[in-house]
């Protein structure tokens, strides 16, 4: 409980001196969840048996949560920003008498370059691209018994076009592009410090 509550005064005090130093902090709950488990493919999962077909998941998805701070560079439409996002999912896959369940937590520490095609006072459009490192703790547990992994890989997005919409601290946001922290197309909501 002591190393939680620490954590919290230490991102509120950084949250709070980011934006006084003229930086924008940003802290939101966005959909595509980052999880590879909705697929419905066991072939990569660590437990295998050729005498259990599992059923489709039955995948519990938590959105996204990211914590970004970024700067306007002065007199161009450039940003830069740096990212966190953290996602979890839960998933339970029935095979006759075993059942798997899995469970997966996704952490994403990625810098990102903006570009504002429009800026306004309550629509925002614009680009990005962004590259980093995804680390990910993947847990399954069969017949009670307990196996995971975690791994480091290289992790990037391009979106080529995203909107923001709303004015002051309160927005939402949507963006269309390819990569691993928002897929295709991703909406959600967010708060600006």
């Amino acid at each position: 409980m002591k190393k939680i509550v620490l954590s919290l005064i230490v991102l509120l005090g950084t949250l709070t001196a980011a934006s006084a130093q003229n930086w924008s902090v940003e802290v939101g709950l966005a959909y595509p969840a980052l999880d590879r488990l909705s697929d419905g493919d066991v072939s990569g999962r660590i437990y295998s048996n050729a005498e259990i077909t599992f059923s489709r998941p039955h995948a519990v998805i938590l959105p996204t949560l990211s914590v970004s701070a970024g700067h306007q560079i002065d007199n161009t439409p450039l940003c830069v920003r740096m990212n966190v996002f953290f996602n979890a999912a839960f998933n339970t896959l029935n095979g006759g008498p075993a059942t798997l369940k899995e469970r997966e937590t996704i952490w994403h520490f990625m810098p990102e370059l903006r570009v504002y095609y429009r800026k306004g006072e309550t629509v925002n459009l614009y680009g990005s691209v962004s590259a980093g490192v995804r680390t990910r703790t993947f847990k399954e547990t069969i017949y009670g018994d307990t196996v995971g992994k975690t791994d480091c890989r290289f992790s990037w997005q391009v979106s080529p076009f995203g909107m923001e919409i709303g004015g002051g601290m309160f927005y939402a946001n949507m963006n269309i592009g390819y990569g691993w922290t928002s897929g295709l197309l991703a909406m959600g909501l967010g708060y600006r410090f």
